[in-house]
């Protein structure tokens, strides 16, 4: 079966300088393997950034202190980024809503871990049961729930 060409139309004043460009079917193939490996690689930062959200907040004791905070928050926009890219964009609505609770909160004030432990317990939830898209009814549950607790605590 004979090759069949790609052709990408670029506008006007880039053909002028570069003329038409083609690929071949078997180079299309080519990169679409390459993006698959990628992909594959990277559906694993997802998970990896989940955890460490956890093992960084797990060694708290107890206790908050400005290292545990700033880890969660760095990890935390880290996941809220890679969230929708990879798929799984409930990731980057409880990731985004743990940053503004850390930006904004008086975290030493009574009840903030608990926040904070909901938020991670969330995305734990999302992965472990691999919750893509907007997660179903299961999604908004937690995303809801997250929303009253946090609405909560802040003082109005």
């Amino acid at each position: 079966m004979p090759s069949k060409d790609i052709y990408f139309n670029p506008p006007e004043p880039l053909i002028k300088r570069i003329g038409r460009v083609s690929f071949s079917s078997a180079d299309v193939a080519a990169a679409e393997d390459v993006v698959g490996e990628i992909a594959a690689d990277m559906s694993q930062l997802i998970p990896q950034g989940v955890e460490k959200l956890r093992s960084i907040w797990d060694v708290r004791g107890g206790r908050l202190s400005p290292e545990t905070v700033k880890g969660c928050r760095a990890t935390a926009h880290v996941l809220a980024g890679y969230g929708s890219t990879l798929g799984y964009p409930m990731v980057t609505t409880l990731a985004r809503s743990l940053c503004r609770f850390i930006e904004v909160s008086d975290l030493y004030h009574a009840g903030a871990a608990e926040i904070v432990d909901a938020h991670v317990a969330a995305l734990h939830v999302v992965v472990r049961d691999k919750l893509t898209a907007d997660g179903g009814p299961i999604g908004k549950a937690l995303v809801d729930e997250l929303a009253r607790a946090v609405a909560k605590f802040r003082p109005r």
